[in-house]
């Protein structure tokens, strides 16, 4: 699982980083529009936590059929907000730049980043139902080496496309958006084939688009507060570039935030590892009536990824100039880009705790407390601390990611304060 989360992020990484050479410009472009389709994509990602606890969960009961119908309705909801991505992406791609901050500079780049990106939306929801089900299967070795290959078109698609190699146009900031949509598609097809040839896809094609409300109701109970988590969690990077554009530095601290969350990304992999590792475990364990295992392999993720993340953050505080200055030589971005990588390498056995008993809660069903912990600590602390100390105080972006720090330690109290009254052993599905 640490593989393959680190395999999604390289997706990113190597989309900045190869973007990166035609300027900070196109960073920051990158920057806002991946902020910005994310939000989307992230609710995807919740909802597709609801598949995985329920995948778990009937397996764990030894009901294959009731497997198949989540897998179905999974499918169902991630061609369904596709759609209308897409039809987003069409219309207003530059001003949902526009809204996230963008200065002139960028929106035309960064409009026509998210344009390619909503047109092959179906590629990208879909390959994260993919994930989602095979996590719950169990089947981590199948999701592993389809995002390998994923990668390796993605890297080989953005060498052609963004600088023109060979018979391939010089296509720049639209060919890595090209890339990342042909690479997904692939994987898509291959994980769709793949579960269908278990058994647990479809017979007849139709059956794909037939609403099941008993089971598309079971994943939207546990996945929609989760989808409101990650879109939540989205949100605030987009609120948080806007209240950057208004520091001293403006486009540049949004450069660094972009280059930074990119970086730091790394530091979340056992972190996400061990939250989906917890989120299966915790599923399938209550639904063979052992709950005590479930909780015995909650507290054994929390003590590997805090293990992890904590060596992660180490590097990241230790080499944080050297980090950002492989994304970009500007020295402006690059300083202000360590000071956030310093502030968060601190953080990081928070965000573990965080990360990982999340990924239990929802496992058990109970989606709603890291979503109201979410809330608390995003909107009530983290957005107005930012604004005050980032903007009021002046003290510019160094006042937002202390912000930032101050919001996971809350969070990471109230997560642990909540798991250790036990209710979420209690939860029926």
């Amino acid at each position: 699982m640490v593989s393959t989360y680190f395999l999604q992020s390289l997706v990113s990484i190597v989309d900045i980083k190869m973007v990166g050479v035609l300027g900070q410009e196109n960073i920051a472009a990158l920057g806002l529009a991946t902020s910005a389709i994310m939000v989307v994509l992230m609710s995807v990602m919740g909802l597709g936590t609801g598949t995985t606890a329920l995948v778990a969960r009937y397996l764990g009961e030894g009901s294959p059929d009731k497997v198949g119908l989540i897998i179905r309705q999974s499918f169902l909801i991630s061609f369904i907000v596709a759609f209308l991505l897409t039809v987003v992406g069409a219309l207003s791609a530059e001003a949902v730049i526009k809204l996230t901050g963008g200065k002139e500079e960028v929106i035309t780049k960064g409009g026509d980043y998210f344009r390619i990106l909503s047109y092959g939306s179906i590629f990208m929801t879909g390959n994260l139902i993919v994930s989602a089900i095979l996590l719950g299967l169990g089947k981590t070795k199948t999701n592993l080496q389809i995002l390998a290959v994923v990668n390796i078109l993605n890297i080989l698609g953005n060498y052609v496309l963004i600088y023109g190699v060979g018979p391939f146009p010089r296509m720049e900031i639209k060919g890595a958006a090209l890339a990342t949509v042909i690479a997904r598609g692939v994987g898509l097809i291959w994980g769709f084939k793949v579960i269908s040839s278990w058994g647990f896809g479809y017979q007849k094609l139709r059956q794909i688009f037939e609403l099941n409300r008993e089971y598309m109701k079971k994943i939207v109970s546990i996945g929609f507060p989760v989808a409101l988590d990650a879109t939540n969690r989205r949100l605030q990077v987009t609120i948080l570039n806007k209240i950057l554009s208004y520091t001293a530095h403006g486009t540049k601290a949004i450069s660094a935030y972009a280059v930074g969350l990119q970086a730091e990304a790394i530091s979340f992999m056992p972190g996400l590892a061990f939250h989906s590792a917890a989120t299966s475990l915790v599923a399938y364990n209550l639904g063979a009536k052992k709950p005590g295992r479930a909780e015995e392999s909650s507290w054994a993720a929390v003590t590997f990824a805090a293990v992890l993340m904590s060596a992660v953050g180490i590097l990241l505080v230790t080499f944080s100039r050297q980090i950002i200055g492989f994304f970009t030589s500007d020295t402006t971005v690059i300083t202000i880009g360590a000071h956030y990588l310093i502030v968060n390498g601190i953080a990081q056995p928070a965000i573990a705790l965080n990360m990982v008993l999340s990924g239990a809660f929802r496992g058990a069903g109970d989606a709603r407390t890291p979503l109201w912990i979410t809330i608390s600590a995003l909107w009530g602390l983290r957005i107005p601390l930012a604004i005050l100390l980032g903007i009021t105080f002046g003290l510019g972006s160094d006042g937002v990611w202390y912000a930032m720090l101050t919001s996971i330690v809350a969070s990471g109290i109230l997560t642990l304060t909540q798991f250790k009254k036990g209710k979420w052993a209690r939860v029926s599905i």
